[in-house]
């Protein structure tokens, strides 16, 4: 996009970089007055996760057609998150802090409209105090602005390739975006998830020699299995990264802040603490995992039968909720079957059109809490709950409709 250069500001005494775009880039005066409109759009964000844009600049020369223009932004010092990938997986506790502040700085752009399409760890940087600074918003496209301004730039995403190499940008693109097709904020959600993946698993979930053949991946490839490339993750993470990495945008986090929260679950899980004087875990036969597993199977078709059968009648439901399963057994080493029929049945229920399915934060907020099924559903305003007890139990609860 041109050259950058550290700068020093004289009036307010502060070092700033300063962007030197190319003539081509530039050309035509609509084009110009075009990038300018939308240079004052983007400098409108203020978040601690964007590198601020603070003004645009135009340089005269001898002639009209030697003028430069100048994008003058906030001087961020520190590495590039793709070094930091480099060097190989990072630690957790960095990887889903790093992603959940690139999340909020998504959140507060795409809140005014803003889509970056240019997401990927080269343009992420890392401060000395790790804070997360994502850079180039300048070649975001707006679609609307807050105010219901309509700015559709048309800015090249880079996809030049040399021989056996594959460069810019493509791994990081979202199957719609290698299709040429329109974009929304959901791209972004993509290419984070791209880089989730990257910083958890040390490579990138689609590969290829060429970009012909790296798109062909992004399209039709499902990832590795993070557990096949690192030990020791919460088993949450790859539910996450994989509704992130949904090749029908429609299925991806419909919002930056719901990727948020469930970022925020993960951080929750891995440090919960043990409870003093527990009593010693039982141990857990591979009946009981084959019961939890048809409880799975009953729990999703009586809730599938209810559903069609509402909807049969016209009635109308628009959300729904699976409670966390109850872990009876004592036993810690099961705890992932309880939580993940729940998980699985969220992402099932997740599919079907029309339905909003309450995320699996908020549901597992109400885990391990004796309260009404009733009272949950008006607490948290949706139309339906699943609630189930242990696997031990095998028992189903009845569905509860809020008032």
């Amino acid at each position: 996009m041109g050259e950058v250069y550290r700068a020093r500001d004289p009036r307010l005494a502060r070092d700033v970089a300063v962007k030197v775009l190319p003539e081509d880039f530039l050309e035509g005066e609509e084009r110009k007055a075009r990038f300018e409109r939308e240079a004052k759009l983007l400098a409108a964000l203020n978040h601690p996760n964007i590198a601020a844009i603070y003004s645009f600049e135009e340089v005269p020369g001898v002639s009209p057609s030697s003028s430069r223009h100048l994008l003058v932004m906030e001087l961020v010092e520190g590495e590039g998150l793709d070094l930091r990938i480099a060097a190989g997986p990072l630690p957790l506790e960095e990887t889903l802090s790093f992603a959940r502040q690139i999340a909020e700085g998504l959140e507060a752009a795409h809140e005014k409209g803003i889509v970056h399409r240019d997401l990927k760890p080269a343009n992420v940087m890392v401060t000395k105090g790790g804070r997360v600074k994502v850079l180039d918003f300048g070649l975001a496209k707006v679609a609307a602005s807050g105010d219901g301004a309509q700015i559709d730039s048309q800015l090249p995403t880079d996809m030049r390739t040399q021989e056996g190499i594959v460069m810019g940008t493509v791994p990081y693109m979202s199957p719609e975006q290698v299709q040429g097709r329109p974009l929304d904020h959901r791209t972004d959600i993509f290419s984070l998830g791209v880089i989730l993946y990257e910083m958890a698993g040390g490579q990138r979930p689609f590969r290829g020699g060429s970009s012909a053949e790296l798109i062909s991946s992004i399209l039709r490839d499902t990832p590795r299995p993070l557990g096949e490339l690192r030990a020791g993750l919460p088993h949450g993470m790859d539910r996450l990264i994989g509704r992130c990495l949904e090749k029908d945008r429609d299925l991806r986090y419909a919002t930056a802040r719901d990727l948020v929260m469930d970022l925020d679950g993960l951080r929750r899980d891995r440090t919960a603490p043990t409870i003093p004087g527990a009593p010693a875990p039982r141990r857990v036969s591979k009946q009981l995992v084959l019961l939890g597993a048809a409880i799975l199977v009953a729990l999703f078709a009586a809730g599938s039968f209810v559903l069609f059968r509402r909807a049969a009648r016209g009635a109308s439901i628009g959300s729904a909720a699976v409670l966390p399963f109850e872990n009876a057994t004592g036993d810690p080493a099961i705890e992932y079957l309880s939580d993940g029929i729940s998980e699985s049945l969220i992402n099932t229920l997740s599919r079907l059109p029309g339905l909003r399915v309450i995320s699996r934060t908020s549901a597992f907020a109400f885990k391990g809490k004796k309260l009404d099924p009733k009272e949950i559903a008006r607490s948290s305003a949706s139309t339906l709950f699943f609630s189930a007890l242990s696997p031990s139990g095998a028992r189903i609860s009845p569905l509860a409709r809020s008032s």
